[in-house]
């Protein structure tokens, strides 16, 4: 049913627990196609026991490192099931996301969706709840900012059969492939029940806004040819719209909170 892609460099902190996470779902039709981008550390040989270990889980080792949009697209080029999904190597999804997901665009025909999530911390402690909009065009997407979790979507490989990421890009990769796909399909609708965890490299939140704030406009100018005015008002809609979940997000006491059962880790990767 669903072809899960997973790129991964120096991993070996945290891929235990996100491939944890796929063998804990409740619908087992998968397979996990891991591609290893050249790593150095330990990660190979983690991901060489799991394939072992289970069939449903093939494994791709790069000889040079290229980027995570290189390493999805190879990952989508060998994917053989109906559906394809996305999981990076630090972050983890619940137990029935995969059937939750398949379920609900089989029985509304559906053939982009994706969900709400959790924000957790290093040590896997949820700090936020990040809420989906009910829907998504290709106009909102533009003009408000990716609000599309990679680790959410699902999507019908023959409807988006020719979509790859693009490699030049090396950050918010992932919004231009949405924005790519959007131009063809009205909207695409949520699941708004959280399934999947994201991971947040603690002390590295303001340097990510800027640097994320710069591609975003790369990406604004460049791919999709905005004037100058356009991606002016584009990012002041994209400021507001951060400062408004910022505000309105629902947030934990790390403190308390212990929600996750998979192994625990305590260093994040580069993916």
């Amino acid at each position: 049913m669903v072809s899960i892609i997973m790129p991964c460099y120096n991993s070996q902190k945290y891929i235990s627990a996100s491939i944890e996470s796929v063998l804990a779902q409740t619908m087992a039709e998968w397979e996990l196609i891991i591609v290893n981008d050249a790593s150095t550390d330990g990660t190979e040989e983690i991901i060489d026991h799991y394939s072992e270990r289970d069939s449903r889980i093939k494994v791709f080792h790069l000889k040079k490192n290229s980027s995570a949009a290189g390493a999805r697209n190879i990952g989508i080029d060998n994917a053989k099931y109906s559906h394809i999904a996305f999981l990076d190597s630090d972050d983890l999804w619940l137990p029935e996301k995969l059937r939750k997901q398949v379920s609900t665009m089989e029985e509304k025909n559906m053939m982009f969706s994706f969900s709400s999530y959790y924000v957790i911390n290093n040590d896997g402690k949820v700090m936020e709840f990040r809420k989906a909009p009910n829907f998504i065009t290709y106009e909102k997407l533009l003009n408000h900012g990716n609000e599309i979790g990679c680790l959410t979507v699902m999507y019908n490989r023959e409807m988006f059969k020719n979509y790859r990421f693009n490699e030049k890009i090396r950050i918010h990769e992932d919004y231009k492939m949405w924005l790519d796909m959007f131009e063809n399909i009205d909207r695409a609708y949520a699941i708004e029940e959280p399934l999947a965890f994201y991971r947040v490299h603690a002390g590295s939140k303001n340097l990510n806004k800027i640097r994320s704030f710069k591609w975003n406009w790369l990406l604004w100018r460049t791919y999709q040819k905005q004037s100058i005015l356009s991606s002016l008002m584009i990012s002041f809609r994209w400021i507001s719209n951060k400062i408004f979940q910022k505000l309105t997000a629902k947030n934990f006491n790390t403190s308390n909170n212990s929600p996750l059962t998979y192994p625990s880790v305590d260093q994040k990767s580069v993916y």
